[in-house]
């Protein structure tokens, strides 16, 4: 069974899922957001304070590290600013999205 049949199947479990964990959905949107601007991005996974290496239509790669959260209180993060060159601060509306589409 892939990941789609798994949310088509159980979209409760799929909304429970993002009621508590927003990162990796944060990385793949911010991804699809700038592929639709003309960027390649490849997400990196599980790498500590490096979500996702880009490189511009114009060639010039670079590193993004992207926060996301479902609430607008403040951002609170322990940076290692050489890790990454961009960080990406995304607050994600989970109650917009619609789970039953995908």
């Amino acid at each position: 069974m892939d990941i789609y049949e798994i949310c088509s199947s159980q979209p409760d479990l799929v909304w429970r899922t993002l009621q508590h964990s927003t990162g990796p959905l944060g990385e793949v949107l911010v991804a699809m957001d700038l592929e639709k601007r003309g960027y390649k991005t490849e997400v990196m996974g599980n790498t500590k304070q490096l979500d996702m290496r880009t490189t511009s239509p114009s060639g010039r790669t670079f590193s993004v590290e992207i926060k996301s959260k479902k609430t607008s209180s403040a951002w609170w993060v322990q940076t290692e600013p050489e890790r990454s060159d961009f960080w990406i601060f995304t607050r994600l509306d989970i109650e917009a999205l619609k789970i039953t589409d995908l």
